[in-house]
């Protein structure tokens, strides 16, 4: 399975990078740590791309933070966290003002997609300097380097998301972010309460103590993204939850392994079938809902070749996945098209490309003018 269009152009660029700049860590040293993840990146990176960029990613983790330490042995500890935090500083400057500008231009449907995950990553990077901040203060070594860790990680994930975003924007925007709030908006509220109540009844059931805590801890990450107005992330969250519960209601028991690897395929070509348009369409990227789609596969193969008392666990995550693709599929299409129906008029473009005083001013000032005229 691999998306039809895009995945040429952007997945394997992204997995086959992320690869071939970590080839000097581990073809060089093979006892460097996560050696089986960088292999398994390099397997994955044509067939299931977005996986393995994923996967790789826990590599580039172990690199930096190898590096850190080598690091803070020739300069010491205090001297790493001050030159690193006027690094992580000054980049977070930058990625805010990336950010910002992107957002006052057209966009593709595509790039906005990359855009709320780059948005998601530079929103943790904050989170985890806060963290660094605070336990520098209290000089906490351990967990300020681990903080100033996660915070460069998600800085790193940031730029390359950016960079994708620029990428799929080379084709035709001609969406604009008044556009996009509106629209968005109206989808994850909408996805968040259907999920809301999904959830309610689930609890009324009783059963699934382990789904109705993951449901409830995701829930509130997307109340969390709509609090941020990434309205995109809000809306596949409440998707993966609806997805979720639907699955705590079903509640399948397999008597035999066999069993639960023939249910976790039909579950498999049903989520890839809904998707098929998705993938053939030159206008979506769908990264979210790509990455479930290509964890479900792996993990039915994966479950095909483990024994039989580890191969239910595999199955069975293969059969969440393919949910959420799936639930995330339509929640794509519902978000592309409420976004699209919003009216793009000159004035209200005008009227978002103005500072909010100055808009306000010239609103005054028009009504004043009109005023006067119908006077005389």
């Amino acid at each position: 399975m691999a998306p039809a269009t895009c995945v040429e152009n952007i997945y394997q660029e992204l997995a086959s990078e992320e690869v071939l700049s970590l080839s000097s860590h581990y073809h060089e040293n093979s006892t460097f740590p996560l050696q089986s993840f960088y292999n398994k990146s390099n397997e994955y990176k044509y067939d299931h791309p977005f996986y393995a960029y994923n996967l790789a990613l826990k590599c580039r983790r172990m690199v930096m933070k190898t590096t850190m330490n080598d690091i803070v042995s020739a300069k010491g500890t205090e001297l790493f966290i001050s030159d690193s935090s006027k690094d992580i500083i000054d980049e977070d400057d930058g990625l805010e003002n990336e950010l910002a500008i992107v957002k006052e231009g057209d966009l593709t449907f595509q790039s906005i997609e990359w855009l709320s995950l780059a948005e998601r990553d530079y929103q943790e990077s904050k989170q985890y300097y806060s963290i660094f901040q605070n336990d520098s203060n209290n000089s906490n070594v351990n967990t300020t380097l681990d903080a100033l860790l996660k915070t460069d990680f998600a800085i790193y994930k940031t730029r390359n998301l950016l960079n994708v975003v620029e990428e799929r924007n080379k084709l035709s925007p001609s969406i604009n972010y008044a556009q996009l709030s509106r629209g968005g908006e109206e989808v994850a509220s909408e996805r968040i309460k259907m999920a809301d109540e999904s959830l309610s009844t689930l609890r009324e059931l009783g059963e699934r103590e382990d789904v109705v805590k993951y449901c409830e801890d995701h829930l509130d990450i997307a109340k969390e993204y709509y609090s941020q107005e990434n309205y995109y992330m809000a809306t596949m969250t409440a998707a993966e939850v609806k997805a979720l519960i639907d699955f705590g209601m079903t509640n399948e028991k397999f008597d035999t392994s066999q069993g639960a690897i023939i249910y976790a395929q039909n579950q498999f070509k049903s989520a890839n079938s809904s998707l098929e348009s998705l993938r053939n369409n030159n206008n979506v990227d769908a990264p979210i809902a790509i990455l479930h789609l290509e964890t479900a596969e792996i993990r039915i193969e994966e479950a095909k070749n483990a024994e039989p008392i580890n191969s239910v666990p595999l199955a069975d995550s293969a059969i969440r996945n393919s949910l959420i693709a799936k639930e995330q599929g339509y929640a794509i299409l519902e978000y592309k098209e409420a976004i699209e129906s919003i009216d793009k008029t000159p004035e209200e473009t005008n009227a978002q490309s103005l500072p909010v005083g100055i808009s306000s001013f010239f609103v005054v000032l028009l009504t004043y003018v009109a005023l006067r005229r119908k006077g005389t």
